[in-house]
């Protein structure tokens, strides 16, 4: 899933935009996205995009990346993640389990709040800049 703004506007509009890259506003509004969607996925069980779980190994694998030089990351360290996530054939090749798709859900959930968040931010950076700020 790809979250993706197309910026229109004059030269105060692209400036603001430029000052908030500058000032590293993007990589913060990212992180905190990120992170958003680790306190979802580790959310009590039916809420939508929460991590599904057995032992509990999967869900304590959810860890958000912030060291990117543009955004952060989220992911799980646990090795069969894309296994329960996308699905996978069982063992012996006789059939196959269905994939739970929860990391989907999961940015499904939080698309529209960081497509939001992002318009709020970006338009307060746009009314500064508009007042010479």
């Amino acid at each position: 899933m790809r979250l993706e703004i197309k910026l229109e506007g004059d030269a105060k509009v692209r400036g603001a935009f430029k000052k908030l890259q500058d000032l590293g506003g993007i990589k913060d509004l990212c992180v905190r996205q990120a992170q958003m969607m680790e306190e979802r996925g580790k959310a009590a069980l039916g809420t939508p995009g929460a991590t599904p779980r057995k032992t509990g190994d999967l869900r304590k694998s959810l860890m958000t990346d912030t060291q990117m030089p543009d955004g952060a990351a989220v992911g799980y360290t646990m090795e069969y993640a894309p296994h329960v996530n996308y699905g996978h054939r069982k063992r012996g090749g006789k059939g196959y389990v269905e994939g739970q798709h929860f990391l989907e859900a999961n940015m499904k959930e939080q698309a529209p709040i960081f497509e939001q968040e992002t318009k709020e931010y970006l338009q307060r950076f746009i009314d500064a800049a508009a007042q010479g700020g």
